[in-house]
């Protein structure tokens, strides 16, 4: 673990609603909470980093507690994981796990993708995870679905409609599902 860090696990972050007559509801535990110089960073919700949302906000998280894009992107320069996502260099400072390149993540996930997506679609996913190889993670954020259909399809959504199966809720369904096999553990 780095120095000046730590994790608290099944940690209580709220007392619970207040019901009335002096009652609380059920308290709030986070799987985790992400400490680092006895500052509290992150509230991680296990397996939720591949979800776009959660994601998003998490990482709006650490900004509001001035640990924004230029500090991680100094930490990942620290500990030589320019080339990692940002779960990667979390995972490093709280556990000490060597870093996996987005390259090494995008192999992973490809082969989950090719057994479980069309091959239309294994081809708009390639050109995705070529993107978050080369930028990051903010690539996978929902925000990009649309850039990223324009940048594929020539600037026609209605091309990558017609393409992609011909309803907008299952590009995003697509785009949003295959970022846990991103994120899947491997074996061994």
């Amino acid at each position: 673990m780095v120095e000046g860090s730590k994790i608290l696990r099944e940690h209580r972050i709220t007392a619970g609603r207040i019901e009335g007559q002096g009652r609380r509801g059920k308290a709030d535990i986070a799987d985790y909470v992400l400490v680092f110089q006895n500052t509290k960073l992150a509230v991680v919700e296990a397996k939720a980093w591949d979800e776009g949302l959660t994601r998003a906000k998490l990482l709006q998280g650490l900004a509001d507690k001035d640990f924004g894009p230029d500090k991680l992107a100094a930490m990942q320069q620290l500990i030589e994981a320019e080339k990692s996502d940002l779960f990667d260099v979390l995972a490093y400072v709280a556990y000490a796990l060597p870093p996996v390149t987005r390259a090494e993540r995008a192999d992973q996930a490809r082969v989950y993708i090719n057994s479980n997506f069309n091959a239309k679609q294994q081809a708009f996913l390639d050109f995705v995870l070529a993107h978050y190889v080369n930028e990051g993670v903010k690539e996978l954020e929902p925000a990009q679905l649309r850039p990223l259909l324009r940048l594929k399809y020539n600037n026609s959504i209605i091309d990558a409609v017609a393409d992609l199966g011909g309803r907008p809720e299952e590009i995003g369904r697509v785009f949003s599902g295959f970022q846990k096999y991103l994120y899947a553990e491997t074996a061994g």
